[in-house]
């Protein structure tokens, strides 16, 4: 898990914490105590998948988590591309998103900018794979929530998977359960990831920010591509 916080970019990989981890770039004492601070918000996990509600074609898909029925069903890319012609979440009122979680007394809110089925809840020139350019949605949900958090003095933050399985550079599904939830992360994808987390990292204006970036490189990689991820974060913001 890495979590990124306004100033220090907080970052902090729990998915590989091998042999090399002491390299990666951590945050100050301070800036952890600001986070642990927080201690209540709101995250809000949604994507092509939600509008499947875990059926896929009529069958309840009961293995694994909703969000990753395209590695369970098994789904092509193209067949799970598909959905995104039929996103449509009219209904998404991010300044009633803010007044509720305010209400409950939340500090910060985190919002799925990708998972790992590679659709993009934001604009991006990196990838048509997104909720702009790709669905008759035709907003950028991430900014939608990001400017009302802002103008609500709310934290806001992103969670992007360094999985893809949409993108064709990246690595497949892993086959359960050698490898559940671990693609190894080619450099090419590596590459299209530290662009990505650029844009996120810049587009969305100068005001507090938590957010996560899960996955988990092969370890022959892994603290190399973390130390990337981590750098190109932290010199964006």
């Amino acid at each position: 898990m890495i979590s990124i916080v306004k100033k220090a970019c907080v970052v902090f990989l729990a998915a590989a914490l091998s042999a090399g981890a002491a390299t990666v770039p951590r945050p100050g004492a301070e800036t952890v105590s600001k986070w642990q601070a927080r201690k209540f918000g709101m995250f809000i996990h949604s994507g092509l998948y939600s509008e499947l509600g875990g059926v896929w074609k009529g069958r309840r898909i009961t293995r694994g988590y909703s969000e990753q029925i395209m590695r369970f069903v098994p789904a092509t890319r193209e067949e799970y591309a598909a959905l995104a012609k039929d996103f449509d979440p009219v209904n998404w009122d991010p300044e009633a998103i803010v007044k509720l979680a305010q209400d409950a007394g939340m500090k910060f809110i985190v919002i799925i900018a990708k998972h790992h089925d590679g659709f993009n809840m934001s604009g991006t020139r990196l990838t048509d794979f997104n909720i702009v350019d790709a669905s008759p949605y035709r907003k950028d949900i991430v900014k939608g929530l990001a400017e009302a958090c802002a103008r609500h003095r709310m934290s806001f933050g992103v969670y992007y998977s360094t999985i893809d399985w949409h993108d064709k550079r990246a690595t497949p599904p892993s086959k359960p359960p050698e490898r559940e939830n671990d693609n190894p992360i080619p450099r090419s994808h590596e590459d299209f990831n530290v662009a990505r987390l650029e844009e996120l990292a810049t587009r969305y204006g100068p005001f507090p920010k938590s957010g996560s970036i899960w996955g988990s490189p092969r370890r022959s990689r892994a603290s190399a591509s973390r130390i990337r991820f981590t750098t190109s974060s932290r010199n964006a913001w």
